[in-house]
């Protein structure tokens, strides 16, 4: 049997590894010319921001009322908004790109106007639409 002689420091001789612990992923908006700014810090990657236009924004919150009973996500919700019928005097194009639809679950998230369930994003009450817009135009007034 061969004894292994001990270091008398009781020091290993093994190179310790060194872990570096991501900084946690940092998110934040903002509102500027009628735009709803989502700035992205990853906790790896560049930095990256994604915008949603007012009128977009709008039209998302009216759908995701719309689409309350089976909750949604956000391709159902940019979808729900392109095949959403206008009135005949209006005759503007309704559109919102699925950009623009996680830009706005993720300031309904942040401000706790959704409620998630099995994946799927539902609204919380009967006053969906004015809660969003009031976030909105609150952190526009305010930051």
């Amino acid at each position: 049997m061969t004894k292994r002689r001990m270091d008398t420091n009781r020091t290993s001789h093994r190179s310790e590894a060194t872990t570096t612990v991501a900084p946690p992923r940092a998110e934040t908006f903002h509102v500027e010319d009628s735009h709803l700014i989502r700035k992205v810090v990853p906790r790896r990657g560049e930095p990256y921001e994604h915008r949603c236009p007012l009128d977009a924004y709008r039209e998302l919150a009216w759908a995701a009322i719309d689409l309350a009973a089976d909750g949604f996500t956000v391709e159902t919700l940019a979808d729900q908004v392109r095949n959403r019928p206008r009135e005949e005097h209006d005759d503007r194009e309704p559109w919102a790109s699925y950009t623009n639809a996680a830009v706005a679950i993720a300031f309904w998230k942040e401000r706790g106007l959704l409620d998630i369930r099995r994946r799927r994003n539902h609204v919380d009450d009967g006053f969906f639409f004015e809660d969003a817009m009031t976030e909105y135009f609150a952190l526009a007034e305010n930051g």
